[in-house]
């Protein structure tokens, strides 16, 4: 059996600890049966792993799958929390969605993998960008095909479910 049972980080829950975390003492952790296993990306490899999701995709959707995985596990979400936890929240936020910003740089680079095949890195790359959209609500507004691929993928009873479960956002855009 599968478990995922942390509460969520600033809930009276997380506050009174007492639950499992990764070998660094970090989250995310799953557990399953006789494997504990930290960090997000290996969690999602083992879990497309275990489940053979996406088994029979062709080595170009698998590229592409890598390259977004990659992207928004760790370049964009390193990007926002760079600029959560700057000293100036507010500038960093502002330089990261402005012109020339890391996000328009990104979503113009990556404008060209969002069609085709939906494979496990399109989802990584829409929970990416729903942590953009979060913060910056206009920022899909000039990249018209990753606007409507994550419309599309929001559109999803479960993807809703999820989104919906998650108290309050994360990383915040501006300065406390």
């Amino acid at each position: 059996m599968l478990v995922v049972a942390a509460p969520y980080p600033g809930t009276p829950e997380w506050a009174a600890g007492g639950f499992a975390k990764s070998k660094t003492g970090q989250l995310p952790l799953l557990e399953d049966g006789d494997v504990s296993i930290g960090q997000g990306r290996a969690i999602m490899a083992y879990l497309i792993k275990k489940f053979e999701i996406a088994a029979d995709m062709s080595v170009a959707d698998y590229a592409k799958s890598e390259e977004l995985t990659d992207q928004a596990c760790g370049d964009m979400h390193s990007a926002f929390a760079g600029a959560h936890y700057a000293p100036d929240r507010t500038a960093a936020m502002d330089k990261l969605f402005g012109e020339g910003g890391g996000v328009p740089k990104t979503l113009g680079a990556f404008e060209d993998h969002v069609d085709g095949t939906v494979t496990p890195g399109h989802c990584a790359y829409a929970a990416a960008l729903n942590i953009g959209v979060r913060l910056q609500p206009d920022c899909l507004d000039n990249f018209p095909k990753t606007k409507a691929f994550y419309e599309t993928i929001m559109a999803n009873e479960g993807v809703k479910a999820a989104d919906a479960a998650v108290p309050y956002p994360y990383f915040k855009r501006n300065s406390d």
